[in-house]
């Protein structure tokens, strides 16, 4: 036990749930990563070969641009570029926020892109 109170990552796994139960009801199948010290949350693909990498995050204020996203959540997209993912496969972080719902953005080597859906 690491003497870390349970309910330090209750809001956190909340978001990975919905995540994962959005991605099911795109179509996707999906696995959980477990652990608060890996790179994605969830690994989802389609029987046509399309593979998604995904980071979720919960934003706890208003994050108005895509700047802004990165910015914030620097370290998560450092992780995201650094892991070795198979071709055509997207490395993608999710920021849930109670103003906007759920924001996709596309991970790059130079940068991020908001895309509007999965």
């Amino acid at each position: 036990m690491t003497g870390i109170p349970r309910q330090t990552f209750t809001r956190g796994r909340e978001v990975e749930f919905m995540a994962y139960r959005l991605l099911l009801s795109k179509g996707y199948h999906a696995v959980l990563c477990a652990g608060t010290t890996t790179p994605v949350d969830i690994v989802a693909w389609r029987c046509s070969g399309q593979q998604v990498h995904v980071k979720t995050e919960r934003a706890r204020t208003k994050l108005l641009t895509p700047a802004a996203v990165a910015v914030c959540y620097a370290g998560d997209l450092t992780a995201l570029r650094a892991m070795v993912v198979p071709p055509l496969a997207e490395r993608q972080l999710w920021v849930w926020d109670v103003w906007y719902g759920w924001r996709y953005f596309d991970v790059f080597t130079g940068g991020i892109c908001e895309v509007d859906d999965v």
